[in-house]
């Protein structure tokens, strides 16, 4: 990897953390709570970072383009959605509420907003794959009620 590459991985993690971060914040207080959350700054990298980690060229533009931030932050989510859903200790089962309510925010923003920001086709790709993963793993709905039982 190059010195310019670097840079540009560098930038585009960090646009996505910031919008991941963003989302985290809209999230209600109690969520932040039970999840343990202090810093949704460091939580946003660690989201970003790993699903970095696991598609490197893909993320990476090694196929054309990187992606879009909003979609980059989209796919942390749902890779975390997809670790935690199987969640094996009460602490991740409440970091993945955290993530599920994340994810739930951003559908409806994607979905209807698409046209307005400059997304290619691999863009629009992996938007699905992120939604397919919130179909499949993620809560339509949860409960300050279901929150408090945690």
């Amino acid at each position: 990897m190059g010195l310019l590459s670097g840079v540009k991985n560098t930038a585009a993690k960090a646009s996505a953390a910031v919008v991941v971060q963003n989302i985290l914040g809209d999230q209600p207080a109690k969520l932040h709570e039970m999840a343990g959350l202090k810093n949704h700054k460091l939580l946003a990298t660690r989201l970003v970072d790993d699903v970095w980690d696991q598609r490197p060229d893909v993320f990476g533009g090694k196929f054309g383009s990187r992606p879009h931030k909003i979609t980059l932050a989209a796919s942390a989510f749902a890779h975390a959605l997809e670790m935690l859903s199987e969640a094996k200790t009460e602490g991740e089962g409440r970091l993945y509420l955290l993530v599920n309510e994340g994810l739930k925010e951003m559908i409806p923003e994607i979905s209807d907003n698409r046209g307005n920001y400059a997304l290619t086709d691999f863009d629009h790709s992996l938007l699905d794959e992120s939604i397919r993963i919130f179909e499949q793993k993620g809560r339509d709905s949860l409960s300050l009620d279901l929150l408090s039982k945690l």
